[in-house]
């Protein structure tokens, strides 16, 4: 192998060669995609998360209209308690 001149500043760090930064570049943008995939992941997880959580809140809903509905209350008494419209009470109300 033979001697080659290398450039550096004035303390010796020497400048990276065009291969040298062209590694860095590429190294940077795996690390990049990498942080991009971790944190679509994570949003996919809390999405998910979310969704379960709606959900067993319109079942707890679908419930307590059912209970109110056994209970004798008419539908837009249960209407204005659980929060839904008189449609909605109705909808559960005919799955009976």
């Amino acid at each position: 192998m033979q001697p080659w001149l290398r450039w550096c500043d004035e303390i010796g760090n020497f400048f990276p060669t065009p291969t040298e930064t062209a590694n860095a570049i590429a190294e940077l943008a795996q690390t990049q995609a990498a942080d991009a995939q971790a944190q679509a992941a994570d949003a996919q997880a809390k999405t998910t998360d979310a969704q379960a959580q709606v959900e067993a809140l319109q079942q707890q809903q679908i419930q307590s209209v059912l209970k109110l509905l056994e209970l004798g209350l008419e539908a837009k008494q249960i209407a204005e308690i659980v929060w839904v419209t008189i449609a909605e009470v109705t909808a559960i109300q005919t799955t009976l």
